[in-house]
């Protein structure tokens, strides 16, 4: 394993650790919850177990760990406000460059530390794209996703080699 695979186990881990931290701050401090509400934070909750989930395979099987660090990524590279409903999820570190359509010429930068939002039925009219650059990075930067993003998108995912999930968890 090299150092840049360590480093991406370390973080993964560490994001999802931040990130179930902050959540359980969150829940102790807003008090009583809705169904919906508790539905999101499961959700949530489960995606940062697959972020430290993620990092650990890394440390056990490299070409499969990468795999899963991919998806990892993917669910953090782009977030939204649009038409009511926004999503964000970012299990680590976030720089972000964002745009307002409705107002190309505006473009703005933000920073996070393992956050996320999901709303519905958003009653502001605000409307946001955003790219998240350092989940843009890993994915971009990943040996494995270089070779793979060349042959068709996502195709890393349907490949026979290293499919065993369940072998590589019950090593975990």
């Amino acid at each position: 394993m090299g150092k840049s695979q360590k480093a991406l186990a370390y973080y993964q881990i560490l994001g999802g650790v931040l990130g179930i931290g902050f959540m359980v701050g969150m829940v102790w401090g807003h008090g009583a919850l809705s169904g919906g509400q508790w539905t999101i934070l499961l959700i949530v909750s489960l995606m940062y177990a697959y972020s430290i989930g993620c990092g650990g395979v890394l440390f056990k099987n490299t070409g499969l760990g990468l795999k899963l660090s991919l998806v990892n990524q993917l669910f953090q590279v782009l977030h939204f406000a649009l038409g009511g409903y926004a999503y964000r999820f970012v299990s680590g570190a976030s720089l972000s460059i964002e745009l307002n359509p409705e107002h190309w010429s505006t473009l703005g930068f933000g920073y996070a530390l393992s956050t996320f939002q999901v709303n519905y039925q958003l009653e502001t009219g605000s409307a946001v794209i955003g790219i998240n650059l350092v989940a843009f990075f890993f994915f971009t930067s990943s040996p494995k996703n270089r070779t793979d993003v060349r042959r068709g998108p996502l195709r890393f995912l349907t490949e026979k080699r290293n499919t065993d999930l369940v072998a590589a968890y019950k090593d975990f």
